[in-house]
């Protein structure tokens, strides 16, 4: 299937299925929910999809990966949820907004029709950055098609870069590496100034 075949006359996507409503779930939903169908599945936030993978046009995956025992990314849920749909719809366009390890990366590269898109929303302001982003990665085959989705839909991007699914996730690795760095030092900082 052609991602930009699930496309319709609007430009937007017609169903889309939520699976995760945390932080970053409850932005996406709020933000593309304006002019979007949109279900959610999030057992554990009380929102239980029975409706089966084919009846929708996408979906959106905003999982929890937390730190592992190493201090590695637990994405073993969003690997789970992968392999479940494609057991049942082999060509549905998926959207990955959850953190995910390179080698998670490599081994759904294969994949035409998932797409990453790393989110760098804080828990403070995580709607309206959703919806007014300084800037955002898509890393896949079809970038473009989710691209359009959040344009038209009221999205505001200031810049956008269209890469590889591993370019993304390197980016983001990155981007979250340098934040932690900047309060790792101001931290010290001022446990030196504690001593003075």
């Amino acid at each position: 299937m052609n991602s930009l075949f699930f496309i319709n006359n609007l430009g937007i996507l017609k169903n889309l299925l939520l699976i995760g409503y945390g932080i970053v779930g409850k932005a996406v939903y709020n933000g593309l929910g304006e002019k979007n169908y949109i279900d959610v599945h999030d057992p554990d936030a009380g929102w239980d999809n029975e409706k089966p993978y084919s009846d929708f046009d996408g979906i959106i995956l905003c999982l929890p990966t937390p730190q592992g025992p190493r201090g590695e990314c637990d994405d073993m849920m969003v690997e789970q949820y992968h392999r479940s749909i494609r057991m049942e719809v082999p060509a549905v366009p998926i959207l990955i907004k959850s953190t995910i390890s390179i080698g998670l990366v490599e081994l759904l590269e294969d994949d035409q029709e998932v797409t990453y898109n790393p989110e760098f929303l804080t828990e403070a302001d995580s709607y309206k950055q959703f919806c007014h982003q300084k800037f955002a990665i898509f890393g896949g085959h079809h970038c473009r098609s989710w691209y359009d989705l959040y344009i038209n839909s009221g999205i505001k991007i200031d810049k956008v870069r269209f890469t590889s699914m591993k370019n993304a996730a390197y980016a983001k690795y990155t981007i979250n590496s340098f934040l932690a760095t900047k309060v790792i030092f101001f931290n010290e900082l001022y446990n030196i100034y504690l001593q003075l």
